[in-house]
């Protein structure tokens, strides 16, 4: 009787545990997904980042451009008064 007990213990438990693995699979192969999930959102971020630093740059330039315009602009305004005095 007690081998009987001890016997479906033994199943009892070899059943706990195979669940219990299958379940450790499970969460194991969620925080993979999870992982990858961050590391793709994270890449584009990074994308995203370096498109802002480039536009950024080009704004700068398209500055520095109007800058130099405007002081064109106000030389030839100089020049034409003279001109015109």
């Amino acid at each position: 009787e007690e081998e009987k007990q001890n016997a479906a213990r033994l199943q009892e438990l070899q059943e706990l545990i195979q669940r219990q693995k299958e379940e450790l699979a499970r969460i194991d192969r969620t925080l993979i997904e999870l992982n990858n999930e961050r590391e793709k959102h994270e890449a584009e971020l990074d994308r995203e980042q370096q498109l802002l630093e480039d536009h950024e740059g080009e704004l700068e330039k398209q500055l520095e451009i109007l800058e130099r315009l405007k002081e064109q602009l106000e030389h030839f305004q100089e020049e034409k008064e003279h001109l015109v005095e």
